[in-house]
């Protein structure tokens, strides 16, 4: 063998160790940036949360947006593992931003959630946000986005809307 094979064999060697780590590189990113992109996923805002509604983590808690009627929705304050919903040392502030910009008036509910209104001119239907600033049991939040319309599972105004407790 002379030193021009050697040399061949060892490019060969090297350019296809060289296509293995590329190839393991690339699918290595691919799996990394496949995580990345499904970690608001990680949190269960991929499904409905207890109540049928859009879930969002701000923080250490979850945050839950069921639609009502034209302009009215409810946000439940749930715990880390989408369960007991309070409003005991509790703040929400909400914000829509659409046609108009308004605050919503929110107020707390038997303990269990927030019911909020804005103009019944605001279509839940149409393209808009609703930002939403929550502390829950004293433990503050960083502000969340709904974006509107919602998917397409949460939309409609709930069931809750329809069935009356006598």
């Amino acid at each position: 063998m002379t030193q021009n094979d050697r040399l061949a064999q060892l490019t060969n060697t090297l350019w296809g160790y060289t296509m293995v780590s590329m190839n393991s590189l690339l699918i290595m990113t691919a799996v990394i940036s496949g995580f990345l992109s499904s970690s608001a996923w990680a949190h269960g805002e991929d499904r409905p949360g207890p109540h049928g509604g859009t879930i969002r983590m701000p923080g250490a808690f979850h945050t839950e947006l069921v639609l009502l009627a034209k302009g009215e929705f409810k946000i439940y304050l749930l715990d880390i593992n989408f369960k007991n919903p309070s409003t005991k040392k509790s703040e929400l502030q909400v914000n829509y931003f659409g046609e108009a910009s308004t605050k919503a008036d929110c107020q707390a509910q038997r303990d269990h959630y927030y019911l909020c209104k804005l103009p019944q001119t605001v279509d839940f239907t149409k393209k808009g946000e609703l930002k939403v600033v929550a502390t829950r049991d004293g433990q503050p939040g960083a502000e969340v986005t709904y974006p509107l319309p919602l998917p397409s599972a949460n939309a409609s105004p709930s069931k809750e809307q329809t069935h009356h407790h006598h």
